[in-house]
């Protein structure tokens, strides 16, 4: 434990933040690999070390194949929606599973969050504010990737794996720069005032 301190001390006060967004960020995303299966599979069973824990996942990925639907009939686009399935007439679509419910990123921001500098009280209603953004670009993200696949299956695996995953991790990467960068210590401004 000496050594880690040793080690953390060496790092430069402006750098302290983002290895610690880096580490949180890395060591959530292991943590879930270790512990959590099948969550990206179609076959809708999800375990955390062993134990099935699908029903977590279920009513989530209606609710989210439901809003994508209703985004895109916003937008004026036709969809027709069967349980976690948002599809065209012409066979393409979207199967939402566990994976897409952002669930995920939801556990990696709340690591995020908790370990970030601040206080504690501010933080829990900023991590409510960031859920919402979550949700809002999950909504998005998935509207989007279904309207991709309509006349376009074969750009799913390069959109869906290249940009909007790593999109999603530059949203939460903002989401914590505007907490540790500017509202924290805008917050802790006012308290000393």
């Amino acid at each position: 434990m000496a050594e880690i301190s040793k080690i953390w001390n060496k790092v430069p006060e402006t750098y302290k933040g983002i290895v610690l967004f880096l580490l949180c960020l890395f060591g959530s995303n292991f943590l879930w690999k270790l512990t959590i299966t099948g969550d990206q599979s179609e076959l809708d069973v999800v375990t955390f070390c062993g134990y099935d824990i699908s029903w977590m996942f279920f009513d989530a990925k209606l609710w989210f194949a439901e809003k994508a639907h209703r985004l895109l009939a916003l937008l004026g686009v036709q969809t027709q929606l069967i349980m976690d399935r948002v599809g065209y007439a012409n066979g393409h679509g979207s199967k939402i599973i566990a994976g897409c419910t952002a669930i995920k990123q939801f556990y990696m921001m709340t690591v995020i969050l908790l370990f970030s500098r601040g206080n504690l009280v501010h933080k829990i209603w900023y991590w409510s504010l960031s859920m919402v953004v979550l949700v809002g670009y999950n909504i998005f993200r998935l509207a989007l990737l279904t309207y991709i696949v309509r006349d376009h299956r074969e750009w799913f695996d390069f959109m869906h794996e290249y940009v909007m995953k790593y999109i999603f991790y530059g949203v939460m990467f903002v989401l914590w720069v505007v907490w540790d960068e500017w509202l924290r210590n805008k917050l802790a401004k006012r308290k000393a005032d």
